[in-house]
């Protein structure tokens, strides 16, 4: 019976957002959920039901399941990159993405948090050999610094931040842990990566000590940047870090990406992305139409 009912209400929750977030609510996935994506190859997340993004990716599919204003973009820039850095990965939603988009890729996954042994997990289920897990965090020289997060639950894991300012415990109770910290610069050239192209920084309000930390691969490699701007003041910190490197703004909304003058947050909690790039206009029309 409940086979009969997945597979009936599917196809329902695909082509209806009220209908797939009921059932993602009522009945949350554990286990598997597996997606193909645009080229044949499989998407697989790996769950004890205890995150949202296994349930989203089974009941919607890839496409809709996690940012989809931004996931088809990185997708179809991981299709053309060389090396791919994904800083702040968490279960490794983006760097699974590209490592499929583009297996002949090297794809870098940085995550310090307890979240990391979901974000293997999720690498051997998907049988990718071309992504490489670092538990670190990025920031902005080497070093040491404390990693705070809320509740213990893989999705809570996901906010852990080194900025104590972002995280919000509902209990007042936090956990704190010392991890390591790497310049991207210093780990590019400690590993040899001969030419950076697409990297996702989402590190939870240190975005620009990320930047920072990335400045010789910025200007050797000018990669394009899908990063997460949650305010103004980080917002303009980026805008003097990228200009001198030439960079445009595209703010990623459900209308496609648009060109901006400054980069500034969204008012509500969708679309927090932008897209830093120093693709030409005319490049992003044609990655735009094979989105």
């Amino acid at each position: 019976m409940n086979r009969l009912l997945t597979a009936v209400a599917r196809p329902l929750a695909r082509g209806s957002f009220r209908l797939s977030q009921a059932l993602i609510r009522h009945l949350p996935r554990a286990g598997s959920a597996r997606s193909r994506l645009p080229n044949g190859r499989e998407l697989v997340l790996e769950s004890d039901g205890d995150d949202p993004w296994t349930s989203q990716l089974f009941w919607q599919g890839w496409a809709g399941f996690y940012e989809p204003e931004v996931l088809p973009l990185f997708y179809a820039l991981a299709r053309r990159s060389r090396a791919i850095l994904d800083v702040g990965a968490s279960v490794g939603i983006y760097a699974l993405v590209a490592a499929h988009a583009n297996p002949e890729a090297e794809v870098v996954a940085f995550e310090p948090s307890a979240a990391f042994e979901r974000l293997q997990r999720n690498i051997v289920a998907n049988g990718l050999g071309n992504v490489l897990a670092v538990r670190l965090a990025a920031g902005a020289e080497d070093g040491q610094a404390q990693l705070f997060s809320g509740a213990e639950t893989v999705a809570a894991m996901a906010s852990s931040s080194l900025s104590r300012a972002h995280v919000v415990s509902e209990d007042g109770a936090l956990a704190v842990n010392t991890v390591g910290v790497v310049a991207v610069d210093t780990f590019v050239r400690e590993h040899g990566i001969a030419h950076v192209d697409l990297v996702k920084i989402d590190t939870e309000r240190t975005e620009p000590d990320v930047v920072v930390g990335m400045r010789e691969t910025i200007s050797r490699d000018r990669p394009s940047i899908v990063c997460e701007v949650l305010d103004r003041e980080r917002g303009r910190a980026l805008e003097e870090l990228l200009r001198p490197f030439d960079y445009r703004w595209y703010h990623l909304t459900w209308m496609g990406p648009l060109e901006r003058d400054e980069i500034a947050p969204s008012p509500t909690q969708a679309c927090q992305n932008y897209l830093f790039t120093t693709l030409e206009p005319a490049e992003m029309v044609v990655l735009r139409s094979s989105v």
